[in-house]
């Protein structure tokens, strides 16, 4: 009793959520598009960039091969006078700086905290996940800049992307921007919570934001390999290597349960343990390592005090290829090994095939389809490729691959001859490029 107590003082409750994918600007759509299994990827908007101002040369190169994107709707759109910012500051202001203050605004509003300037009464820390790789919009200022012979902005500015919305929203505790790469937004909901835990702030906000506005990016990594040539792409795809990339904008906001319970929140789900690493020194600067990524998922389970067992979801962190996705499985398989002996109890799933690789954003979108999940009691389909997941002895595994849209049955495990069910509960997986590995524990509520 005394363990539990303890651990139910380190639950963190999630109170408030808000986000925007692709093929969809709310999260009803976005659940809609999850549970249909609809592919949300495309090719790129002619709206992102002029294509005629590059070379031949250059669009020889990767034009035909990486063309496929998950993109937002709007991006450009933008009220500044509601957040108490001039227009011509807006304009000059990397949209996803833009994105992240709506985003938290609607976050707070739905959670119940609508009314900004009484913020003051809590410490409310900001923690976001920012994707810093291609520094887009300062390529995107400058370049107009240069071309209309006008001043060029300071274009993207990472810090401001956390910093803006503190300072526009009144929130008076931790403000940072977390770059991680894919794995950014995890490692917010981690600093996130140690912030809480640590007495920080009494109320916590975690962001992820990702925008693709210049072309750099796709000649970039294509030239390094790793975009996909396909439209789609399946778990374990074994066709070719490569990833999708996509767009999204996304935010939660942060309690202790207890504290949450108290002042009578809606709870959308708990948060019952996080852990991250780093793979150290491996083969492959770029690719996973399965030791690494079974630590974080056997340290958050220790922090949770969750057994192995009552874990019937796990979303994945999935780039689409086979060497990536069969490194992540196994690491999965490794961590189970030695604390339970059932078949097939636990179901694996992805996001990704439905609106690509969000990156620094990709935290929210799995975080979101958990809740969603729980909220409806009901799992969404996956693509998987059945070429190789065929050599993977899946059915000696713990796991099974979750390919329909169907109900999402509790757990029953049985105790000293007496049979319990065990709340839906939920593992979410992240790899962040060059070795930043996060897993974490969600149960319902």
């Amino acid at each position: 009793m005394e363990n539990q107590r303890h651990q139910e003082n380190k639950d963190i409750a999630i109170i408030g959520i808000h986000g925007r994918f692709p093929g969809a600007d709310n999260i009803r759509e976005y659940w809609e598009n999850l549970c249909s299994g609809r592919v949300c990827t495309k090719e790129i908007p002619r709206s992102r960039w002029d294509l005629s101002s590059y070379s031949s040369e250059v669009l020889n190169e990767w034009s035909e091969m990486g063309k496929w994107g998950g993109f937002l709707n709007g991006v450009d759109k933008f009220d500044p006078l509601l957040f108490g910012i001039s227009p011509k500051e807006a304009k000059e202001m990397d949209p996803q700086e833009r994105l992240m203050l709506e985003s938290v605004w609607t976050s707070l509003e739905d959670a119940g905290y609508g009314n900004h300037r009484s913020n003051k009464k809590h410490q409310i820390g900001l923690f976001v996940g920012i994707g810093t790789m291609a520094d887009d919009y300062t390529l995107c200022s400058h370049e107009y800049g240069y071309l209309k012979n006008k001043y060029c902005g300071a274009g993207s500015l990472g810090f401001s992307i956390a910093n803006r919305t503190s300072f526009a929203l009144n929130l008076s505790g931790p403000s940072m921007s977390i770059d991680t790469a894919c794995s950014s937004s995890h490692v917010a909901v981690h600093q996130a919570c140690q912030s809480m835990l640590s007495g920080n702030c009494d109320m916590a906000i975690v962001g992820g934001v990702n925008l693709i506005l210049h072309p750099f990016k796709y000649i970039h990594q294509f030239q390094e390999g790793l975009l996909s040539p396909l439209p789609e792409r399946s778990l374990f795809a074994p066709e070719t290597e490569g990833y999708i990339p996509g767009e999204g904008v996304g935010s939660l906001v942060l309690k202790p349960l207890a504290k949450a319970e108290m002042d009578e929140d809606h709870i959308y789900g708990v948060v019952k343990g996080i852990a991250t690493n780093h793979s150290g020194s491996s083969m492959f600067y770029m690719l996973p390592n399965a030791t690494a990524q079974a630590r974080s998922l056997t340290q958050a389970l220790g922090v949770s005090g969750i057994e192995p067992s009552t874990l019937s979801y796990i979303e994945m962190a999935s780039y689409g290829s086979e060497r990536v996705d069969t490194t992540e499985f196994k690491a999965f398989v490794k961590a189970f090994k030695d604390r339970t002996r059932t078949k097939q109890f636990c179901a694996l799933g992805s996001v990704k095939p439905n609106i690509g690789h969000l990156e620094a954003a990709s935290g929210i979108s799995q975080i979101i389809k958990v809740l969603q999940q729980f909220r409806f009691k009901k799992l969404t389909p996956t693509k998987f490729s059945n070429q190789v997941v065929s050599g993977l002895n899946i059915e000696n595994s713990p796991f099974y691959f979750q390919k329909e849209f169907e109900d999402w049955k509790p757990l029953k495990i049985k105790e000293h001859g007496i049979t319990k069910t065990t709340p839906r509960r939920a593992g979410i997986s992240a790899f962040g490029a060059g070795g930043t590995n996060v897993h974490l524990i969600l149960e319902e509520y």
